[in-house]
């Protein structure tokens, strides 16, 4: 059983890589203000931290 339990697991790694990529490319597309009220709050936490 010890092969089918690596099988699964090699399965479940490759099918999370192919979300995350789906995902991440979902988010390009719709998120580009997202992405810059994001690199705003970093440059104000930047700020604040200096």
């Amino acid at each position: 059983m010890e092969w089918l339990r690596k099988r699964s697991e090699s399965f479940s790694r490759s099918c999370f890589m192919l979300i995350i990529k789906l995902s991440q490319r979902t988010k390009i597309r719709q998120d580009e203000t997202y992405t810059n009220e994001v690199e705003k709050s970093e440059l104000y936490v930047h700020e604040y931290t200096l």
